[in-house]
């Protein structure tokens, strides 16, 4: 079995082949995963000269959260990283609070990559995250983009152990490191938390080990797929609008798969809320193009409402 260090590294050191820069973000909450990518890193870092900056996240979710940050920064210190720092987010939502709280912590990332001009972001994402990101999408119906799941890079952001499973991650970790375990990660009241203890453990049992491979090859191709569809999308946005407006006569020579695309960048463009646009919304947008008889305006989440006007759909607010 290969040296799950060396594993971690070489995954590092191909993530960050064409990094030309001298300074590295990674995201840290104290974790398994997030420990074995900043030491794997770290070690990537001192061969190269970059400067490693460990951001380590305190949402405030328990009593002990502060204190679990700063028992991170001491095992970092202890184990050769110095250079961390402990941002307190601000208060999460209590409405999907866990996506509320990413949300928050991807705004953070981002104003200390901006901060270090556009530095690197590195995220500790294992291949088991993937395959659950992927379950959990398809169960809620999601399209080719959402089952795409999480890229290897998005931005700044990077996840450079998206190859590997946990168990090859969490082995790479020196025996003298204490790892923090997260209450978080036990609450049964999260979908993920679910998935990971349950459902695929459940899947491996009655399906076999390669569960995990299926649902992360899966999203591999799907990624290949949306990078097709996102392309076509824009240039066939770019044919049907006019103005503000989309032109009926052109979306109707659509596939619907393209038609459906252009639709909903459109109504993104203009405004309407991601989170709060379904799918169901779109194909009632859709609709005012294959199945017209004359619909009324249609109202969209927002304050928004599109209707089919002189073969233009139009969008107000």
């Amino acid at each position: 079995m290969p040296d799950p260090r060396f594993e971690l590294i070489t995954a590092v050191e191909s993530a960050l082949a064409d990094f030309t820069g001298l300074n590295v973000i990674v995201a840290c909450s104290g974790g398994p995963d997030s420990v074995a990518l900043a030491l794997a890193t770290n070690q990537v870092a001192t061969k190269n000269n970059w400067l490693v900056h460990v951001v380590v996240v305190d949402h405030q979710w328990s009593e002990l959260s502060a204190a679990n940050a700063e028992s991170a920064l001491n095992q970092l210190s202890q184990h050769g990283i110095v250079n961390a720092e402990i941002i307190v987010a601000p208060e999460t939502p209590a409405e999907n609070r866990e996506a509320a709280a990413r949300e928050i912590r991807y705004q953070i990332l981002q104003q200390k990559s901006d901060d270090l001009n556009g530095a690197p972001v590195l995220l500790g994402h294992t291949k088991d995250d993937q395959a659950e990101t992927v379950l959990m999408r398809l169960v809620r119906g999601s399209g080719s983009k959402a089952l795409a799941a999480m890229n290897p890079i998005r931005g700044v952001f990077i996840r450079p152990l998206l190859d590997i499973s946990r168990s090859v991650v969490h082995a790479s970790i020196p025996d003298t490191y204490a790892v923090i375990d997260d209450p978080a990660n036990a609450d049964d009241s999260f979908l993920r938390v679910r998935v990971r203890k349950n459902v695929l453990p459940l899947m491996q049992r009655e399906l076999g080990d390669d569960v995990v491979e299926g649902l992360v090859r899966s999203a591999q191709l799907l990624r290949v797929d949306n990078d097709f569809f996102s392309t076509e999308t824009l240039e066939q946005f770019t044919n049907c609008q006019i103005e503000a407006d989309l032109k009926v006569e052109s979306l109707a020579q659509l596939h619907l798969a393209i038609r459906n695309r252009v639709i909903q960048h459109w109504l993104l463009s203009a405004g309407v809320p991601s989170g709060s646009l379904h799918q169901s919304h779109i194909k009632t947008v859709e609709e005012l193009i294959s199945k017209w008889h004359g619909q009324k305006e249609i109202n969209l989440p927002g304050g928004f409402e599109v209707k089919r006007s002189s073969n233009r759909l139009t969008i107000s607010h």
